[in-house]
């Protein structure tokens, strides 16, 4: 990449933007590098590093280098980040990768050739929601960034996300070295277990394959996250179906759920784009060395992978959205009860109005001349409430035991219904029996 490109004022911002946890500087180590090559003593294999210049200066040709870094973030020491400055300097890391990951890019690989000429180097992001499930329910609420554009300080970013970069640098005299930033602990146990093979030469010629190592793993990860997702789905799912009335499930969970599906699915389409760049990077050189043809395949093959697991979350999607449904009509079903309450507290009324309807008379009779009762009740007073006061109470435990027992008139219904079948039948065979004589 030529350095006429290149944009210094990413290196001076950088981390700006980056989240991550910073490492604590009296127990933990800067870099843990991992080592394979001819005669590599055993101490050797497993080191650890306190600086960045310990690891630039250990580097022999060709010799395999796997080296684990923590995120450089905001919260980072002064002096971390000028440890990961110098790295930055010393592998070439292009100015665009810096501005990547301060703007949290999740779909972006590229592959290029040192200014120097010394070297081909490449690189990838990895961003993914994380999914937290507890007993079946999802824990971490939030986003990634503030109103205000910065990172989310209500509850740290590092839970509610997954980051990590990968950056590789292929020096022209065999040595390979593979940084991982703020990578998972899974690929860090993968490369270890790694470590008593004797095959690391394939990577010293085809470097590529170290990338088919971490997105093997990245889909492990992403699959687990695929299930959590899943069980949590499966608890929305029967909280929906199986409440009788008003549903308590929140509008919350239901909304969390689908805007996870949402955050999956965005994250496996862009690994996916992020694979189809490496292939297309691979097919660029012609004619292609042997060895690439397997690299090719393997690449391809994590591919796939990543479009089922994309399938499953389609799916969830759609189950989610089959969920919200179901949660919608549970609220019209009891806004239908509350309406039908309402009715019958205006049936309660009907018989009052329907009784003084007929009636039409007064309640109270007035009479002037009589000095000691001038107003006095009206005998029909009494025989209004002897009608309506049986019939409201009347109506109104049939509206309970409609409410209580709303399967005693659908069984009467249906009982009704085979007596109608029932006669129905003896009719037929009657006049069956007539044709016969």
């Amino acid at each position: 990449m030529s350095l006429f490109c290149e944009n210094g004022r990413n290196l001076g911002e950088y981390p700006n933007g980056v989240f991550g946890e910073p490492r604590d500087e009296k127990t933990t180590p800067l870099i843990r590098c991992l080592q394979w090559g001819e005669k590599v003593p055993d101490g050797e294999k497993d080191v650890l590093f306190q600086c960045a210049k310990e690891l630039i200066d250990s580097a022999v040709p060709r010799r395999l280098r796997v080296a684990f870094l923590p995120n450089c973030c905001m919260s980072s020491s002064p002096a971390d980040v000028k440890e990961h400055k110098e790295l930055i300097r010393h592998y070439s890391i292009p100015s665009e990768v810096l501005a990547e990951r301060m703007r949290s890019v999740n779909h972006a690989f590229g592959s290029s050739t040192t200014a120097s000429g010394d070297a081909e180097i490449a690189w990838c992001h990895f961003l993914c929601r994380r999914i937290d499930v507890r007993e079946n329910k999802l824990q971490n609420f939030g986003y990634l960034r503030n109103d205000q554009g910065g990172q989310n300080q209500g509850k740290g970013a590092l839970s509610l996300w997954i980051m990590c970069d990968f950056f590789l640098h292929a020096a022209k005299d065999g040595t390979v070295t593979l940084l991982c930033f703020g990578a998972p602990e899974r690929i860090v146990k993968r490369f270890d277990e790694a470590r008593v093979k004797d095959s690391w030469l394939d990577a010293i010629k085809e470097p590529y394959l170290l990338f088919g190592i971490v997105f093997d793993e990245l889909h492990g990860l992403f699959d687990g996250l695929s299930g959590n997702l899943a069980r949590a789905l499966r608890r929305v799912e029967e909280s929906a179906i199986n409440q009788a009335g008003a549903p308590q499930l929140s509008f919350k969970d239901l909304h969390e759920v689908q805007k996870n599906c949402i955050f999956m699915i965005e994250t496996a389409e862009a690994l996916m784009s992020t694979l189809d760049a490496i292939l297309e990077s691979l097919r660029e050189t012609n004619p292609p060395p042997t060895s690439r043809a397997t690299t090719l395949r393997a690449i391809a093959y994590r591919k796939r992978t990543f479009k089922s697991t994309l399938l499953k979350v389609y799916a969830l999607e759609k189950r989610a959205l089959s969920s919200i449904q179901v949660y919608q009509a549970l609220v019209t079903q009891a806004d239908s009860h509350a309406m039908k309450f309402i009715a019958v507290l205006t049936l309660v009324f009907l018989p009052v109005t329907g009784v003084s309807t007929v009636f039409s008379s007064p309640f109270f009779d007035v009479d002037f001349e009589l000095e000691s009762t001038p107003l006095r009740v009206a005998r029909c007073f009494w025989k209004f409430w002897a009608v309506v006061a049986p019939l409201t109470l009347g109506l109104g435990l049939l509206c309970v035991f409609w409410f209580r027992f709303p399967n005693f008139f659908a069984s009467v219904r249906q009982g009704w219904r085979e007596v109608k079948r029932w006669e129905g039948l003896k009719g037929r065979r009657k006049k069956g029996k007539g044709a016969i004589c």
